[in-house]
C-alpha cells in the first residue's frame, strides 16, 4: 500500500443537507442550498455573484473563489472548477426569492 493515502472525506447525507438547509437563516439558508445541490467548493459558494446567475440559460457561472487564507478573491482552484452548472428549477425559485428580500443586499462600490 501507498504511504500517506488520505482516507476518504465524510460527506453530508441528503438528509443531514435538508436539515441545514431548513434550520438557516438567510442568506446562508441559500448559500448552502447552492453548495449541496452543486456540490461547490465553500470558496466557490462565497465567490458567486449575481452576474454569474443566468436565469435565461437556467446556468450558474463558478468563475472565481474566495481564499480561505486571505478572504481574498482569486480564480478557482482549477481549470475544470471553472464552470457553467445547470441551475435546477428548485435552485432558481430560492435565488430568486433571495435576490428580491430584504436579506439581499449588494455590496455599494465607491
Amino acid at each position: 500500500p501507498r504511504e500517506g493515502v488520505k482516507q476518504e472525506q465524510r460527506s453530508f447525507t441528503a438528509s443531514e443537507a435538508g436539515r441545514i438547509v431548513a434550520a438557516a437563516k438567510e442568506p446562508f439558508k441559500t448559500l448552502w442550498a447552492i453548495l449541496f445541490m452543486l456540490g461547490l467548493r465553500i470558496g466557490e459558494g462565497i465567490g458567486l455573484r449575481v452576474c454569474d446567475l443566468d436565469f435565461e440559460r437556467k446556468i450558474l457561472r463558478v468563475r472565481q473563489s474566495v481564499d480561505s487564507a486571505t478572504r481574498k478573491i482569486k480564480a478557482c482552484k482549477s481549470d475544470s472548477s471553472s464552470a457553467d452548472l445547470p441551475m435546477p428549477p428548485q435552485l432558481e425559485a430560492r435565488l430568486r426569492s433571495c435576490l428580491e428580500s430584504e436579506h439581499f443586499r449588494p455590496i455599494a462600490r465607491g
